[in-house]
């Protein structure tokens, strides 16, 4: 085992497992998973890594690093795709001690040859050097230290170090450290206490607004005890913003024993009344506010709730519904949910608007109120139907309210399905599209069915003809047989876009199927390719497909038709599993101009952050390897910008198509096995930098993720 001070280099290296020497520095990967070892004790801090890899085909290269955790995916290092010849010199920093490294050269059976490997710790000043010759090689070194001054005239000493290290070389695809989410969200806590002079200032706006909306609370509190009362008016009582009111139900037996024990706290506020239980149409008719919203005995405002909700509502066109993030307290601690905008399809599987949520008045009492019969489900029905007619919906991103050990995680599950299906079709009707509702993959989600007809889908796979090393099969012919076998949707065409290298036998079997083939131009462009392929079919439906996947739901071009047909819509995309089952791709987020997998290789039952993964979503973007738009959609954006020749093209699509007020989402119903990187070819230089520099300030906040979660990793951590 090497010492602390020890630098690795490639001799240290153990070929651990599918790795035949053939020449020094030769070798030949005898399968998918090569893996080279060795053991050590480093500390945690700043490490170089330097390597060079040549090969004649296209493969993955992968760095480990056991921080006590053991060498699996969740330590990776470094991911990065490559072809033909390759250096690598970066610096990445390493939070833990280190007590060993995995190198895996390749992912694909076949000789290759690794030289120069080199892993060693070195100092800040050494990285802060790096940093700064990387700014001076790429011309930014003035800009670089012009805004760090600004940052740091501000006090802000981190971020001045995150724009340093923005210039380093670096991993492509970094797995997030491990992280202690009870720790970071405390930590989030710490730093949003207010002061005393964050009260006087907050005063100070409130006398000076041009709007001072009443707030009106609806509370059902049957059963519910003196001290959760208590304990939930006192944080009403502690609101910086003091134009509220709280309208309380109780059984008409308890009215006076209510009252009693709400004597002394602000009986100006306060109304108690009795009501039926579940009878919150009472309470919405004692309301005197321009906004209501509902509260449960226990929970808690933050202190600065009601003043942060009102002022987004001075300071911006009047919205008909307002909601924020919000926690749980649990047996564990405190769970945040930090919520994404408006995501409409988000909501018809999950409640996720929860609280704290403000409805206008006038907006409720139009739609009729709450419908009684809908029991519990009733506060879930409100949101379906006032967003549905809401005409300006707004999220406030921060914690404003606290839910107490008796509240479920998340918002309430609707208890009466066939209740809530009058809501959800209500939701859809804008559509024109009827719909059922069947009990979604967990207790307490939906899963909505649109009906769709029979239009025909234009099926388009690119393929090089590239052959699977398990049992010499093309990807290709497995690819078409998994369509063809299972799949239930008939109404569909498919065109191969090829190099002109088609084996004899798939050439007849090609013909024989009716697929159309297409040669495409060399050298290859992904993005020219498809819109060469779009531009000869006739579908309404076009559904861009890698040839390295295949089927599993046999209903999967139906569940993505449920969306694509919709006029709001303008791309669906499916969830997709590496062939071990881990999860490939449920949606692709966008932070400060870098595209990420949230879930990537993530475990088959995971459920990704509030079901994230599990129900239908909207995010900014879904891949290329299964993506359905419409042919009218793809002809008025100019389909794929052929400037993305091999990566980011699928990407830059979905931001232009949402920034014509139309939506992506994605579906965990459609699901296929994606053998990711079989087929694509390695990051042409300069794409990632043209990607960020198009779309870094236009979607330096993506609407889908949420503000207080980590940019640096998608994974949906909290920012610390």
């Amino acid at each position: 085992m090497n010492t602390a001070s020890a630098v690795l280099r490639q001799e240290d290296l153990i070929a651990w497992t599918q790795l035949k020497p053939l020449a020094p520095g030769t070798w030949l990967a005898q399968g998918v998973d090569p893996q080279f070892r060795v053991a050590c004790r480093m500390p945690a801090g700043w490490y170089r890594i330097r390597f060079a890899l040549a090969c004649d085909f296209q493969t993955r290269v992968e760095i480990f690093a056991d921080t006590g955790a053991g060498l699996d995916v969740a330590e990776c290092i470094e991911r990065m795709n490559l072809r033909g010849h390759v250096t690598r010199d970066f610096v990445v920093n390493i939070p833990r001690p280190v007590f060993g490294f995995r190198f895996d050269p390749v992912d694909t059976p076949g000789q290759f040859r690794l030289g120069d490997l080199c892993i060693q710790p070195v100092s800040r000043a050494f990285v802060l050097r790096k940093a700064l010759w990387s700014a001076t090689r790429k011309g930014t070194l003035l800009q670089t230290l012009s805004h760090n001054l600004r940052l740091l005239a501000c006090g802000r000493l981190g971020q001045v170090k995150r724009v340093l290290l923005e210039n380093l070389s670096g991993p492509n695809v970094l797995a997030p450290p491990p992280n202690d989410a009870a720790q970071a969200y405390a930590a989030w806590r710490r730093r949003r206490q207010l002061t005393a002079t964050d009260h006087a200032q907050m005063r100070q706006t409130i006398a000076a607004l041009r709007k001072t909306p009443l707030i009106s609370f609806l509370m059902l509190a049957a059963r519910a005890s003196p001290d959760d009362l208590r304990h939930t008016l006192s944080s009403l009582r502690e609101q910086l913003y003091p134009h509220w009111e709280v309208c309380v139900g109780v059984p008409p037996s308890e009215v006076a024993g209510t009252r009693r024990v709400l004597a002394g706290h602000a009986e100006s506020h306060i109304t108690v009344i009795g009501v039926r239980e579940g009878d919150w149409n009472a309470l919405l008719d004692l309301a005197a506010g321009d906004f209501i919203a509902l509260a449960d005995p226990g929970d808690r405002l933050a202190e600065h709730a009601l003043f942060t909700m009102a002022l987004r509502i001075s300071h911006a066109e009047t919205p008909d519904m307002i909601y924020s993030d919000e926690d749980f307290a649990t047996a564990g601690g405190t769970e945040p949910f930090f919520k994404p905008d408006w995501s409409p399809e988000y909501l018809l599987s999950f409640p996720y608007t929860g609280r704290l949520a403000f409805y206008r008045t006038v907006l409720v009492r139009e739609l009729g109120g709450f419908r009684e019969e809908l029991g519990a489900a009733q506060e879930y029905d409100l949101v379906l139907r006032a967003s549905a007619a809401a005409q300006k919906i707004v999220h406030v991103a921060d914690v404003l309210y606290h839910g107490s050990p008796k509240r479920e995680r998340g918002a309430r599950p609707a208890a009466s399905l066939a209740g809530a299906l009058g809501s959800l079709r209500d939701h859809v009707r804008a559509t024109g599209r009827p719909a059922s509702i069947e009990p979604g993959p967990k207790p307490g989600l939906h899963r909505v069915r649109f009906a769709i007809g029979r239009p025909r889908v234009s099926i388009i796979i690119p393929t090089a003809y590239r052959k699977r090393p398990a049992d010499d099969e093309t990807f290709l012919a497995r690819c078409l047989e998994s369509i063809r076998s299972k799949s239930t949707y008939t109404n569909y065409h498919i065109t191969v876009l090829d190099n002109n290298g088609v084996p004899s036998d798939l050439a007849s079997v090609l013909s024989r199927q009716g697929i159309r083939r297409e040669s495409y131009a060399l050298p290859f462009n992904w993005a020219a390719a498809m819109n060469q392929g779009a531009a000869l079919v006739d579908g309404e439906h076009l559904l861009i497909l890698d040839d390295d996947t295949e089927v599993i739901t046999p209903d999967w071009i139906e569940c993505l038709l449920e969306y694509s047909q919709q006029p709001e819509i303008g791309v669906v995309g499916a969830r997709l599993h590496f062939p071990d089952e881990r999860l490939q791709h449920s949606g692709v987020t966008v932070l400060d101009g870098v595209p990420g997998h949230p879930f990537y290789r993530g475990a088959p039952e995971d459920t990704g952050y509030f079901y994230s993964s599990t129900v239908p979503r909207n995010w900014s973007a879904v891949t290329g390897a299964c993506l359905m738009t419409r042919a009218a959609v793809f002809r008025a954006v100019g389909g794929f910008d052929e400037n993305f020749g091999v990566n980011f093209n699928d990407i830059d699509y979905c931001l232009r198509v949402a920034r014509t007020g139309r939506r992506i989402v994605c579906t965990p119903f459609a699901r296929l096995y994606h053998h990711e990187t079989a087929t694509k070819a390695a990051f042409l230089p300069g794409e990632l930098e043209a990607f960020r520099k198009r779309w870094r300030d236009h979607w330096r906040e993506d609407p889908c993720y949420n503000p207080n979660l980590s940019k640096r990793f998608h994974d949906f951590r909290v920012e610390v």
